[in-house]
């Protein structure tokens, strides 16, 4: 049983926000800035001085010694996400748009979806890294127009299968780190906007099925990220309240997702390599690695 007394500090911010709506109804990406807040207070008075605060901040305690479960995004997280997709995704875009008769919308369509084969970079938020398969499909879409096949789902869901054969690379010794925090106390999960199989792969080579107390896809009945319903399926597994759960992951939708469900904290890692400095600020504290984690949770005091 942990006794030490952890605090973390938290920065509250004005509600500025701006999304496009996702499949499950939920808000999917940052389109200029967001401000998200943990907690956020609804009485004005607390809000009071609202542009000093959106500028800011303010802080604001949070008890990490309350924390006993840790829900973990996949991609970026857990694994490197560059090795592992990006040769799925350009073959992806490659086919598709062959079969379109437009071989030279590859491209576009990357484009479309945050990604630029040119220079190998991404954009903040991009939907091949945030988004689910229908919302690949939805952007995709819209660069074929009428052209685009109609078996778009079942080609992408074939180039992905094939692409997820590849081996995992973990961003650490993911074991070791996951052994750790499960002797500390702490239970774990891991939720993805991937499929449930390719989680699985990842659960299986890395030999991390007596680690996870639970671990699903977006295809598991629960929903997508920023939805609530697969940190709320983590809380109904394993009996723990949101409130005592820590999210981590790389994107905005982890933050998102510790929001909408009610967990204790979100916190950012570096190594998706995808976070602009506006976006590490829907997080509660922004960490490099989850190698870092572990003194994290030890820490007696930690400032947003």
């Amino acid at each position: 049983m942990k006794t030490r007394t952890h605090v973390l500090t938290l920065r509250l911010c004005g509600p500025e926000t701006s999304f496009r709506p996702s499949p499950f109804g939920m808000p999917l990406d940052l389109v200029t800035r967001i401000w998200v807040a943990a907690k956020l207070p609804t009485d004005r008075e607390t809000l009071q001085g609202s542009d000093e605060h959106a500028d800011n901040g303010r802080d604001r305690m949070v008890d990490l010694s309350a924390i006993s479960g840790i829900l973990f995004d996949k991609d970026g997280t857990l694994i490197e996400m560059d090795p592992m997709w990006l040769p799925a995704w350009e073959n992806a875009a490659h086919q598709v748009a062959t079969r379109a008769g437009e071989s030279v919308l590859a491209d576009a369509m990357l484009r479309k979806t945050g990604y630029h084969r040119a220079t190998g970079t991404f954009d903040p938020n991009a939907t091949l890294l945030t988004g689910t398969l229908p919302d690949i499909i939805d952007a995709w879409k819209t660069v074929l127009a009428d052209k685009a096949p109609g078996d778009l789902e079942p080609v992408l869901l074939k180039v992905f299968a094939d692409g997820s054969t590849r081996d995992p690379v973990p961003v650490t010794d993911v074991k070791a780190l996951l052994g750790s925090l499960r002797r500390r106390g702490y239970i774990l999960g891991a939720a993805t906007n991937d499929s449930t199989p390719k989680m699985q792969r990842m659960v299986d080579h890395l030999g991390l099925a007596d680690d996870l107390a639970f671990h699903c896809g977006a295809d598991a009945g629960h929903g997508g990220k920023p939805g609530p319903g697969m940190a709320w399926a983590f809380c109904g597994r394993t009996g723990i309240p949101p409130e005592h759960v820590l999210m981590v992951g790389d994107s905005i939708v982890d933050a998102l997702t510790a929001r909408t469900a009610g967990l204790g904290a979100a916190v950012g890692v570096r190594t998706g390599s995808t976070l602009t400095r506006d976006e590490e600020q829907t997080f509660d504290i922004v960490i490099d690695s989850i190698e870092d984690l572990p003194a994290l949770l030890d820490s007696d005091v930690v400032e947003a």
